[in-house]
Order: structure tokens, then C-alpha cells, then sequence
């Protein structure tokens, strides 16, 4: 059974001067694959990111995370499910400002009700492993926006979630950064994580193991 599929999607924005993202979408995700969707801007990277997480529901078609269909769970459920099961890395990064790099990773047991300080040795764990170390105790307020963007990926692999998905994670970075970044999601895909990325970079996404084309909201390749 895929972690993740969609089924003849079709999203619709607008009522008035309708936009249809994506028509008619059916891609299936594998657990342990790590899968590009690549495309320009506008063809639908975010959107299917979006409804892959639960953030969207589409306007015709079924999403299913794990062989339940989203549109099944209420909001509540969706947001539990994204808390414990998919770790989400959206392009525009919101930090809490005045807390500090590991508080914002942990910042999951905040929302639990739990110690912050319990977390602090996986966080800071964590940022070793996008090269911010030095930043641990940084407040947010103070990072570039690539420093942000990397904190944002060690936050969302805090909880060990069975998908991640990661929209566009090199953009604010250098080559160097967003291979470390990229190489990153291919080692965590090699240990048995699910990985779906959007991404402009052909060099990013030569690190997947199967790459979707997206084109005017459609699937126009899938080659692994």
C-alpha cells in the first residue's frame, strides 16, 4: 500500500476567475521513496504539496495518507495526524521570533503541553545535522533567511514523522547549503523515510529517486 496517493485530483481556486491548479492528478508514493515534482512556477508543486499534507482539500478526487482519505478526517484529525506523521517544510519559513533555534525545533512539546527542556539534546541534534550547530541558542529574530530555512527542516524532522514534505528547501540557500540540505533528505530516505520534495532545481532533484513533472496543472512525466 503507497504512504501517499492521490486519486484523479482536481483543484479549483476562485469563483469568478477560476484557476484550476491541478486536473485530474493521480500520483502514488511509496514508503522509504524519496520523489522530485519539478515544474515551473504556477503548474501546481505547492498546491499538490499541500493536499498531500492535509493543509488543502481538493475540489474533486481523493487524497489518502496511509490508505485513509483525508477529506474523511475532521480538521482536528488532520492536524494530529500532521503533528505525529508528516513533517512539513513550506518556503516561507515562520519562526516564533523570540525563541531560540532548539526551542523552535522542539516547539512541537510546547504544543503538547510538555517541558521544553525535554527536547533539547534531539534538537540540538538535529541542527548539527543542517550545519547550525554554532546557532543553537540564536533567538530567530537574529538567523539569514537560509539559517531560517534550515532550522524549519530540523523542526520538521523533530517528531520522526513517516512523510516529509518539503516545498522548494533549497531556495534561500547556496550550492553548498543545499546540498548538505538535499544530501540530508537522500540519507534519511536511504534509512526508510518518506520523502516528497518540490523543487525548480534540476540539481536537487537529481538526488531523488523519481522525479513527477508537473505542466499547467498536469502530470506530464514520471521517470525514476
Amino acid at each position: 500500500m503507497p504512504i501517499v496517493e492521490t486519486v484523479g485530483v482536481t483543484r479549483v481556486f476562485g469563483t469568478d476567475g477560476v484557476v484550476t491548479a491541478l486536473d485530474d492528478v493521480s500520483i502514488s508514493v511509496s514508503g522509504g521513496e524519496f520523489v522530485a515534482i519539478q515544474g515551473p512556477s504556477g503548474c501546481g508543486k505547492s498546491t499538490l504539496l499541500h493536499l498531500l499534507g492535509g493543509l488543502d482539500m481538493p475540489t474533486a478526487g481523493t487524497v489518502r495518507f496511509g490508505g485513509v482519505d483525508l477529506a474523511a478526517l475532521t480538521d482536528n484529525e488532520r492536524t494530529r495526524l500532521r503533528r505525529r506523521s508528516i513533517g512539513i517544510v513550506l518556503p516561507i519559513v515562520e519562526l516564533v521570533p523570540t525563541l531560540t533555534t532548539w526551542e523552535n525545533v522542539a516547539i512541537s512539546l510546547l504544543l503538547d503541553g510538555r517541558a521544553m527542556a525535554e527536547g533539547r539534546a534531539r534538537a540540538t541534534e538535529l541542527l548539527d545535522a543542517v550545519r547550525l550547530s554554532d546557532r543553537t541558542h540564536t533567538v530567530a529574530s537574529r538567523l539569514s533567511t537560509g539559517e531560517a530555512q534550515r532550522v524549519a527542516v530540523a523542526r520538521a524532522l523533530y517528531n520522526e514523522p513517516e512523510l516529509l514534505l518539503a516545498d522548494e528547501p533549497t531556495s534561500f540557500l547556496d550550492s553548498v547549503r543545499s546540498d548538505e540540505i538535499v544530501g540530508l533528505l537522500r540519507t534519511l530516505a536511504n534509512d526508510g523515510r518518506t520523502i516528497v520534495m518540490a523543487t525548480h532545481d534540476a540539481r536537487a532533484a537529481a538526488f531523488a529517486d523519481r522525479s513527477i513533472r508537473l505542466l499547467d496543472g498536469h502530470v506530464v512525466q514520471d521517470v525514476c
